[in-house]
């Protein structure tokens, strides 16, 4: 495997070991990981805002009806979609989206490995040209949280700046739309029902 992702790139740094069995030996789990899936469903509904979709088209293409998505999980991102657009808006007023920018797998000078990527979205804000980069994320998202710190240090974005040079393309902003998921989980599976059918859930006391 030749090809360098962000991903890949990313493996290296924080388990040599465990990018060599995924990316040398090809080694995938059968199942992908929620969060995955989640990050993928919010980044089709924030695509359909930004190209003008209501409330019910995003959520339509983020979660179509044959979605394998557990139910809390369609829950959450339904809630967060609908809080969205209640706070920014039914449509983006900041800036606007250019055609889809695929970046073609090029060779890095004579080395074997190729580069690629797919970028969330190209746009315009404002005259300038803008890498629109959608994120969920469980981290802390106040100012003096070191996620932000973190992002300016993005190998995924300081890649695609690279390959967007040599298409040509010159971005003179990234765009961070960074959504945060909520912390809590789903309670855990309770047996005991009363009467009516409801669970039956005691506090440390046994009250």
């Amino acid at each position: 495997n030749r090809i360098l992702t962000a991903s890949r790139m990313n493996l290296l740094l924080r388990c040599a070991r465990a990018h060599f069995w995924q990316a040398e030996v090809g080694l995938r789990s059968e199942k992908v990981f929620l969060a995955l899936r989640v990050g993928s469903a919010w980044a089709k509904a924030m695509e359909a805002r930004w190209r003008g979709a209501g409330y019910e088209e995003a959520i339509a293409l983020a979660i179509p009806e044959d979605s394998d998505l557990e139910p809390f999980a369609v829950v959450t991102i339904s809630t967060l979609v609908a809080c969205y657009y209640w706070h920014y808006g039914a449509s983006e007023t900041e800036g606007r989206l250019e055609p889809e920018v695929q970046i073609p797998a090029r060779e890095l000078g004579g080395t074997g490995f190729k580069v690629s990527g797919v970028i969330d979205a190209l746009g315009r804000i404002g005259h300038r040209l803008a890498m629109i980069e959608g994120k969920t994320t469980g981290d802390s998202l106040d100012p003096d949280s070191d996620y932000w710190l973190r992002l300016r240090w993005n190998i995924q974005l300081l890649n695609y700046i690279s390959e967007l040079r040599h298409l040509g393309k010159f971005p003179e902003v990234i765009f961070y739309d960074v959504c945060r998921k909520p912390s809590i989980k789903p309670m855990k599976k309770v047996d005991d029902l009363d009467e009516l059918g409801r669970k039956i859930v005691l506090d440390a006391d046994g009250k």
